[in-house]
């Protein structure tokens, strides 16, 4: 579990404490609704919260930047740069409760329809909203967790085209050590959507970080103020003239 996964996680709980003084007994497992009126309880994800160093982060590789189609201008039905209020009062008339934790805000679900199941984290910089993310729950099944990454890079793919960058390789014998292979770059499962000077989207499977057995997918995307705090990514290997020009060819 990431930083920011054990951040939702002690905010969530903290809620679940006060909740229980109102009511007889209540499920330690599920997250309660923290706002009146919210919808019933729902069984907790992950995390969210900030978004961490992925796969597609760590792995150094030639960079291409997307220049054939124009970048998101938010995500998940959000706008880049809105304010902590408005998305509060989408997902109270949505009828989610969220939970508000420093720069973040956790959601147990999307304003929209995702493929994936998971904990929405919406981060706010200084001009509003500068990052989503969706993480699925960790866990040991790695046919699920494969399918979930697939999943995920469709729904992006759906909306923004192909990926700049994708790795899809499982070394030799990282059957059932897929988060072992995860950690020790014996295996790969990224794909990227990169703007030079824009926003960025990653999706991608990493190893649980309480939980060494265990692999989580997850999407994140980034506003241009926000992309630019990421990690700086290496010069294109591309010829002279061309570098960071144009999209993989797939």
């Amino acid at each position: 579990m990431s930083a920011r996964q054990r951040l939702a996680v002690v905010s969530l709980a903290l809620a679940l404490a006060s909740a229980c003084k109102a009511r007889e007994r209540a499920d330690l497992r599920r997250v309660t609704p923290l706002v009146p009126g919210g919808h019933a309880p729902v069984a907790a994800a992950p995390d969210a919260g900030r978004p961490r160093a992925s796969n597609a982060q760590r792995t150094h590789r030639a960079v291409r930047y997307i220049a054939d189609r124009p970048a998101p201008d938010g995500a998940l039905g959000l706008r880049w740069g809105v304010g902590r209020a408005e998305v509060a009062a989408r997902n109270t008339t949505a009828a989610i409760t969220c939970r508000d934790a420093g720069e973040y805000t956790f959601c147990p679900r999307a304003l929209v329809e995702a493929s994936v199941a998971g904990v929405v984290t919406y981060e706010f910089c200084a001009s509003g909203l500068c990052a989503v993310s969706i993480d699925a729950a960790a866990t040991r099944d790695e046919a699920a967790v494969t399918g979930q990454f697939e999943r995920l890079a469709a729904m992006v793919r759906q909306s923004l085209g192909d990926p700049s960058d994708e790795a899809r390789s499982v070394g030799p014998g990282c059957a059932g050590h897929l988060a072992l292979c995860l950690a020790s770059r014996q295996a790969e499962l990224a794909a990227r959507w990169t703007w030079r000077d824009g926003p960025q989207v990653q999706v991608s499977v990493d190893q649980d970080e309480e939980d060494a057995f265990q692999a989580l997918a997850a999407v994140t995307w980034f506003s241009a103020e926000r992309a630019r705090r990421q990690e700086p990514a290496e010069p294109s290997a591309a010829p002279p003239g061309d570098a960071g020009e144009r999209t993989d060819a797939r």
